[in-house]
């Protein structure tokens, strides 16, 4: 059984997202000469995890994933996590 990146790959699907609402992260991939390569990686912090960045890790921390086929949609991440707070 082929892993779903490699059918994405496969059938040219330019760019695909993964959410995983449990570490509250978001990695985008964008296919690059065939292969998909990571193009952004965020994950939200919030409390003691932001407070213990660097003060230059703290100005270069940025909430939001841009697309790379769609440079104007721009994503929050804490709109996509905030509802699943409340649930669990």
């Amino acid at each position: 059984m082929k892993a779903i990146k490699n059918v994405y790959e496969e059938f040219g699907v330019l760019e695909y997202w993964i959410v995983d609402p449990f570490m509250k992260n978001i990695r985008i991939y964008e296919l690059k000469d065939g292969r998909f390569e990571l193009f952004d990686d965020r994950t939200l912090m919030k409390g003691k995890d932001y407070e213990n960045l660097t003060d230059e890790d703290k100005e270069a921390y940025t909430p939001r994933v841009k697309s790379s086929l769609f440079p104007d949609l721009e994503v929050s991440l804490e709109d996509v996590f905030m509802e699943y707070d409340s649930i669990i």
